[in-house]
């Protein structure tokens, strides 16, 4: 069983931009090689033509969407329902979807505080998205149970019951559990088509997590592409100016020219600054990047309006994945926070 310092090689390796720093011991501490971009044993397939992309509602899969197209050369198979129910981007999947081997899995994960902070910010204004409270009444007649729907008011509905595509789940945080699980589960997902990408990394060190997924298979762009606000990838007079230092020797490419003094004087990995959330979304959700940073660094909005019981069991969770991914107790907002300077 995964636990102490000890984790299964292939969790290790579907993480990208592992959260160890600010000397927290590391895989190669616990006995393990450091992830290096391939699938266990070094086997490494790719390039990948297409992506999809998986995550609970409110870890940036919309973000996450609109970025990769702006620097990889993929299309992104899952953006929109419509595009393929089965793989809806927030479902939480039991067994591994049908995919060609030209399409690599990027699974987002978040800090379940601040996951529940975010489902709970505005429920009337629909931030519970499709997390339907429900209240659960036996059936003593039939033996089974009749389900009443409950309209969001109040982030404490979080707690008890939710429908969730058409499963029940004890409270919200048992979904999380269960994505969390299913993106970890190499039946599910394997490794050599899988990375499993914290969004607080995703927000925090972008670079890092980008040139992680180009070292997994994701080429980069040759031609000029940007993306509107509402994630839409179209051509444009400009691309985003990409160091493949693993090809070009330190040349730029991907748009744009830069001589080799102006390679290591600026972060060729540029982030839009806007909102990936059109107008269909909540207000209150519709966020620019600056934002959300001084957000999610400021630990006390972790715990902002939850109850005593309610901490209790954020705390109790999946103890394992929440030591996994650095953040148990101690280590978040810390584990996704640069050591020091400018935030990536």
């Amino acid at each position: 069983e995964p636990g102490g310092s000890r984790w299964p090689e292939e969790w290790l390796t579907r993480l990208v931009h592992c959260p160890w720093r600010h000397g927290d011991p590391g895989p190669d501490e616990a006995g393990l090689a450091a992830p290096s971009g391939g699938a266990p044993g070094g086997r490494r397939r790719g390039p990948f033509r297409h992506v999809c992309v998986f995550g609970p509602h409110h870890s940036c899969t919309g973000a996450v969407m609109r970025e990769l197209p702006r620097f990889f050369q993929v299309s992104v198979k899952n953006k929109h329902y419509g595009d393929n129910p089965p793989l809806w981007k927030h479902t939480v999947l039991e067994h591994a979807p049908r995919l060609s081997d030209d399409v690599f899995c990027v699974c987002l994960v978040k800090d379940p505080f601040f996951w529940v902070q975010s489902l709970g910010r505005d429920p009337a204004g629909g931030t519970f998205y499709e997390l339907q409270p429900v209240e659960v009444v036996p059936d003593d007649l039939g033996g089974g149970a009749n389900i009443f729907v409950q309209e969001p008011s109040s982030a404490s509905q979080l707690f008890g019951s939710v429908l969730f595509d058409g499963q029940v789940y004890p409270d919200a945080l048992a979904l999380w559990e269960a994505a969390v699980r299913a993106y970890l589960d190499e039946d599910i997902f394997p490794s050599w088509r899988t990375a499993v990408v914290r969004c607080e990394d995703f927000l925090f060190d972008f670079e890092g997590v980008m040139t992680e997924l180009q070292a997994r298979g994701l080429e980069l762009r040759h031609e000029p592409f940007s993306c509107s606000a509402g994630g839409t990838a179209t051509a444009a007079t400009e691309a985003p100016a990409v160091v493949d230092a693993a090809s070009s020797g330190g040349a730029v490419v991907g748009g744009g020219t830069v001589d080799d003094t102006q390679v290591g004087e600026q972060n060729p990995w540029q982030p839009l600054d806007s909102t990936a959330k059109d107008a269909s979304h909540p207000p209150c959700t519709r966020r620019g990047r600056q934002e959300l940073l001084d957000y999610y660094r400021d630990e006390a909005n972790r715990h902002r309006g939850l109850s005593t019981a309610q901490l209790l069991r954020l705390r109790s969770l999946a103890p394992d994945f929440l030591r996994f991914l650095k953040y148990g107790p101690g280590e978040a907002p810390r584990s996704w926070l640069p050591a020091g300077g400018p935030v990536a």
